[in-house]
């Protein structure tokens, strides 16, 4: 068997992001590793595939997120989390920001913090024309946050396990008149076995809504993650998708006709560290 030959060594800058990719050729087939430096993460990845296979952007790479812990969460007072910029993970990944039917830029803005007690999301959605609108019986519908969180990272099986879970985040649809944020345990499509159903009262969720969006704020418990050991397992599975009456289907990464939804292969992941 000959030796690998290197075909190409590129770095660029695209899109104010540093990009390096390294080809080798052997048996005919083209082993390509890519690495970009976005922000605070790394991502690196291998294919091996024939010149002519064609595969969407986020198909070439596996990400990961680092996620800071604060041990002050969740705080007491008005605003749970007060997550910093640097905590922001970028929505959609290796896609433009979303865009109204009218043409004009939508802001989505996703963080994450975590520690021993739990994860914190933040999610703020700007731009928007029409009133913010939940369905508590069809949470997935109109305006939600779906979140998939794997506490065992596990990326070579297409079927969920025990250890993954999902929630729907609400800005609107709780109370008693509809308008309080809520937080409802969905269960994950085709799973190979379902993750425990929790309580979700102890899933802490508020929102604030105006006229162009909303900011939503959540804080799960580690009591509502099955298997969350941050020392043993500081890798966990994560995607998230958002469900937005006037925005569309917008998923973390690849496209909303991939079933991401019962799939872990097609997650992402988040390190937490500290």
């Amino acid at each position: 068997m000959a030796p690998d030959s290197i075909r190409g060594n590129v770095h660029s800058v695209v899109n104010d992001r540093e990009w390096s990719m390294i080809s080798r050729e052997a048996d005919g087939h083209c082993c390509v590793t890519l690495s970009c430096r976005v922000e605070k993460f790394l991502c690196v990845t291998w294919q091996i595939a024939d010149s002519m296979t064609l595969l969407p952007a986020s198909f070439l790479m596996r990400c990961r997120f680092s996620v800071r812990r604060d041990n002050a969460l969740p705080r007491s007072g008005k605003t749970w989390l007060k997550l910093q910029e640097t905590d922001r993970i970028p929505f959609p990944f290796l896609g433009d920001q979303p865009r109204l039917e009218s043409g004009q830029g939508a802001g989505v803005d996703l963080r994450l913090a975590w520690n021993p007690k739990g994860i914190g999301l933040e999610l703020t959605v700007t731009g928007r024309k029409l009133p913010v609108l939940s369905q508590v019986d069809y949470p997935t519908r109109a305006d939600s946050l779906q979140i998939w969180i794997d506490t065992r990272n596990t990326q070579n099986v297409h079927r969920a396990t025990r250890f993954c879970h999902s929630f729907c985040l609400l800005p609107r649809g709780g109370g008693d008149k509809g308008e309080m944020a809520m937080a409802v345990q969905v269960p994950v499509s085709r799973a190979q076995s379902d993750a425990p159903m929790v309580d979700e009262d102890p899933i802490l969720i508020q929102s604030t809504v105006d006229a162009k969006g909303y900011r939503l704020e959540a804080w799960i418990p580690k009591e509502s993650l099955h298997g969350f050991d941050p020392v043993q397992q500081p890798l966990l599975g994560f995607f998230c998708c958002l469900n937005d009456a006037e925005l569309g289907r917008i998923p973390l990464a690849h496209g909303a006709e991939f079933p991401f939804e019962s799939d872990p292969t097609l997650w992402e992941s988040i390190e937490l560290k500290g």
